[in-house]
């Protein structure tokens, strides 16, 4: 898996590929927290995003996006790298740009995880539509 490289709100992040057995790992962790709050009935995606929502605070969401920042980095407008598995820089990036945090965790998500899913982006597509309805 090569790196992936996203612009948000005019900032660059660049997300790494892990190991596969601890992506493995937080994908399990991450199953566990969607078992309720994701149905699948043939092509039709269900997902109760207000159970979603009350497991993001949850240890098993924060090893999850422990594990995402671990392996992205923020470049910054002098072209330095801002290693966000470092709490304090990390810290530093977001106090100042706090409107990527969510997108950077939800496309961590989507990079890490996807190529898991039996369907992988066709998958993607069921849930994203289905976001886009709400």
């Amino acid at each position: 898996m090569q790196t992936y490289e996203l612009i948000i709100n005019s900032n660059k992040y660049v997300l790494r590929s892990a190991n596969f057995f601890e992506t493995k790992t937080q994908l399990q962790s991450l199953l566990g927290l969607a078992k309720d709050a994701i149905k699948m009935q043939g092509e039709d995606v269900n997902i109760d995003v207000g159970q979603i929502i009350a497991n993001i605070g949850s240890p098993a969401f924060s090893g999850v996006e422990s594990f995402i920042l671990k392996y992205a980095s923020a470049i910054n407008a002098e072209g330095g790298e801002v290693l966000l598995k470092n709490v304090s820089q990390a810290e530093t990036h977001f106090n100042a740009n706090r409107g990527d945090y969510a997108q950077l965790i939800f496309e961590g998500l989507k990079y890490h995880f996807l190529d898991f899913l039996p369907a992988g982006a066709k998958s993607l597509t069921g849930i994203t539509a289905y976001l886009n309805k709400a």
